[in-house]
This record gives structure tokens, sequence and C-alpha cells, in this order.
């Protein structure tokens, strides 16, 4: 302290670390999905997304053009990433200024009142990552040797606007030629353009929920019937793919969800699964393309004494692990039935989670018995709802107004998660024994066959498997804690 320069140097290092963090260059505050504000007055037509990938500086490049039929709006806001600059935006091929919201990610376009609306938005720039998920959940990153991004970044930004019955989506991504893109859709073709590939792809969704995944990935194609299904992994992990018969797997999921859901719900675009990193953990769907993370097939070598020589269980010590991988790549299988085959309108506890959970456990019974299903998985999801219910704060009611807004927000997290993934397939196990196997999986393939591409909400659900009483007539596992938009509230 005698030393003045050492004060100095101390007070500038104090007033540096304060000013990088609150200027982090890699985080930024995703908006959750109860702050986003919908206007149906506008609804999204079409967008093609033109991207070029630099890894070797982790930034993208970005030419974006949306298509919207205005039925009275004036103006669309964006969802957009913070790490991510504009560099142009057009308005029916004119130049516009645009107002950030009061929340730095949002951003405001004035539009015409004319019907049909065209926006071309230029923009570049590194994706900057949910605070909260990093650690846990990263949404996206760019890297020399992978590219992960999900929707939820908002890498491509999201107009919050309603969504046309079918969208039409198609464009391309650029990216080193020893990457292997894993695109959305349908690929039309790739074109090498110095030391770069450009992988053009094609489709129509009822959603927006565009990502780009790539890898030094080795490819192999299963066959399913009349069905494809392309299975990416990185070679390094191909000895555990094989000795673990996860390509097996992969195609028995496959034919067990036709049997007992129906069919995929294209002809065309094949489903596409692929590995990802570990800085995104578990899994993810999306249209035709899911991921589930590396450590699923990432396991030490001596996992190998599970199965025999014909594929059997041998070791039941070690299979809890092999079954709960398993279910997470037959978890996000399933969303291609309950998510994109069949858009389940959330209404928690109802979404699609408690169906893909549900249809997960079912394989997994099937291949491994019901001491391992019920062990695995029945076990855990009781648990789960039962420390929930009895948890101080949820029993309490008095007790919550003491807690700060973001422990509550965490709280209401951790009480819808097990509302989603444990309550709801809970309730269809029981409705299952109630009414019997056949039965019950019957009445859902025929739900299933006529939503297809459609809407399902809880109601329509409820009604077409006469399921009015008894245990999915349900209400909210946790009535005091409720979510209002922008805020929560304890009632």
């Amino acid at each position: 302290m005698k030393s003045k320069g050492l004060v100095v140097l101390t007070i500038l290092v104090i007033l540096g670390s304060g000013f990088t963090y609150a200027k982090e260059p890699y985080t930024m505050e995703l908006m959750d999905d109860l702050d986003i504000s919908i206007d149906e007055n506008i609804y999204l037509d079409g967008i093609y997304p033109e991207i070029k990938f630099d890894t070797e500086n982790g930034v993208m490049d970005a030419h974006i053009s949306y298509d919207f039929v205005n039925n009275g709006s004036n103006k669309i806001n964006f969802n957009t990433n913070d790490g991510l600059k504009i560099k142009s935006l057009k308005v029916n091929g004119k130049d516009l200024a645009y107002q950030k919201n009061k929340n730095k990610s949002v951003i405001e376009v004035s539009i015409p009142d004319v019907e049909k609306i065209n926006i071309e938005i230029i923009y570049s720039g590194k994706v900057k990552c949910d605070k909260d998920g990093v650690g846990g959940s990263m949404p996206g990153y760019i890297s020399r040797e992978s590219i992960y991004l999900l929707e939820v970044s908002n890498w491509i930004f999201r107009p919050l606007v309603a969504e046309a019955d079918m969208i039409d989506i198609c464009g391309h991504y650029i990216a080193p030629d020893y990457l292997t893109m894993v695109v959305p859709g349908k690929l039309v073709d790739v074109e090498t353009i110095d030391g770069n590939k450009k992988w053009i792809f094609e489709y129509s969704s009822h959603t927006v929920d565009i990502g780009a995944f790539a890898a030094r990935y080795e490819k192999t194609q299963i066959e399913v019937n009349n069905m494809t299904i392309e299975f990416y992994y990185t070679p390094k992990h191909k000895e555990y793919v094989d000795n673990m018969k996860i390509a097996e797997h992969i195609k028995g999921i496959m034919e067990y969800y036709v049997q007992n859901i129906g069919e995929y719900y294209s002809n065309e675009y094949p489903l596409k699964i692929a590995e990802v990193s570990i800085y995104k953990r578990g899994g993810h769907s999306s249209e035709n393309v899911i991921t589930f993370s590396e450590n699923t097939i990432n396991r030490d070598i001596s996992m190998y004494s599970i199965l025999n020589k014909n594929g059997d269980i041998e070791d039941l010590w070690k299979v809890d692990i092999y079954a709960d991988d398993l279910n997470l790549i037959a978890h996000e299988m399933a969303h291609q039935w309950w998510g994109t085959g069949v858009n389940v309108i959330k209404d928690t506890p109802w979404s699609s989670e408690g169906l893909a959970n549900y249809f997960s456990y079912k394989y997994i019974q099937k291949e491994f018995g019901d001491m391992v299903s019920s062990n695995v998985f029945l076990g855990a999801w009781k648990r789960r709802v039962d420390e929930l219910k009895n948890y101080y704060y949820i029993k309490n009611d008095d007790m919550k107004e003491k807690l700060n807004e973001k422990f509550i927000k965490s709280l209401e997290m951790e009480k819808r998660k097990a509302e989603l993934y444990y309550l709801m397939p809970l309730k269809f196990v029981k409705e299952e024994e109630i009414q019997g196997e056949k039965v019950f999986l019957e009445g859902i393939q025929g739900v299933y066959r006529r939503h297809l591409l459609k809407d399902l909400t809880y109601d329509d659900f409820l009604q077409e498997m006469n399921l009015t009483k008894g245990p999915l007539k349900l209400k909210s596992l946790f009535p005091g804690l409720v979510a209002v938009p922008g805020k929560l509230k304890v009632l």
C-alpha cells in the first residue's frame, strides 16, 4: 500500500474487471417465452436465409429475406441476438431505420399499410449465448471444429408474429469444406467454392425453428421401410456406436413409433440425427433434425460388457446408463411425431414433452423390461413430482412473498419442468393401466392420424380419447404459483 503505482494499478484492474463484466462479449439475456408478445394481425409466410460461417474467427454473415401477410399491423418486432449487428434493413425494397425496444435484443420495424410485406436484413457478428445457459445448456456457438446454433439463440432473427399454416423456407449455408453441415428439410445441392462448401436446402414447415449443425461427421444411412434416417457422428466414436448397436436401436425406435403412433410425417424429408458437443447437454428436436450430446456415445469401453455377442443384456449393473442414453435419442425422435408431425399446442402441463417422454419410456420398456424402465424412469419421475409437491416454498404460500424474483422464476421453471416432463407421462401411464395398453395406444394412433400436420390442443386430445374424466383431466400441479406474461406472480 506504500506504493502509489500499485494502488493505481489495483484500482485500474478493479475498474477494468467491472467494465469487462458489464460488456461481457459472449453472453446475453435471452427472452423467456413468457415475455414474448405475438402480433396475430400479421403472419410469416416465407423465410430465405443465406448464411456464411467464418469458423476461424467464430463469426457469421447473414442475409435474410422474410415474406409476411399483413392484416392491419403497422410494425413488426424481431427478437435478435446482441452479438449480431445489423448492416442494412429494407422494407419492400426501401432502406428503413429501425428502433430498439426496451429489451435491447428486440428491434421494432415500421411497415406500410399494405398486404404483402418483404423485409431484408443483412447482419454479421459473433453469436452470444444465454447467460443462464453457459455451463448448462449453450444454445449457440461457431468454432473451428463445429457449429451449433439453435433457434432460441436468435441467430436468425425471429419475427414476433403469427405463423402461416406452412412456411416456405429455402436458402443455403456456406462453411469450410472439412465440415459436414446438417441442414433442415431436404438437401438440394452441395457446391464447392474456394475451400468452402455451399449447402443448399429447402422445405415447408409450420414453425420457423431453424438450426445449423456442423462437425467432422461420419454419416450412416439407415433405411426403415420407405423412410431414410441419416445418422451423423464423429469418427472417434464409431467403435462405441458399433459395439453398442446405436444404429440398430435408432432403427428399432423408428419401427416402434411407426407401429404404435403412425407413419413418419414426411416421405420427402429424411430424419437427420446428429451428435453434438457436450456444450449442449441433453437433446433437441426441430423439423426433421434432432441432436443429442456427445456423452451419449462417448462412454468408457467398460460399457461394452452390458451386451453379449448376440446383443442381449449381460450386465444389469450398468444397464441404467445405457437405457438412459437410448431414452434421450428416443425422446427426441418422438418429437418428430409430437411437435413436428402434430403441432401440440402447449397448455401446461399439456405439451409435446409429455407425449415424447411417454413414448420413449414405452420403447425402453419394450427393449429392457419393466424392472429397468420402472427404476430409471417411472421411479425418478414420481420422486421428482413428490419432491416439488412437498417443497417448503410451494407448501407454504405465505413464505413465497419473501423470495426474490429470480428465485421465484427458477422455482417456476422447475415446477413447469416437473409438470411437462414427469407429471404428464405419469398420467399417460396411469390411463394406460386403466384402459389397457392396446386400447390406449389405438386411441393415440387415431388422434395422431386425424391431427397430422395440424394443431392439437389439450381439449381436443381429451375429447377424442374420451378422457373428460380420470387421470388425464388435471389442473396445474402447483396452483399457487402462476406465470403471467412478463412477470411471475404468486397467488
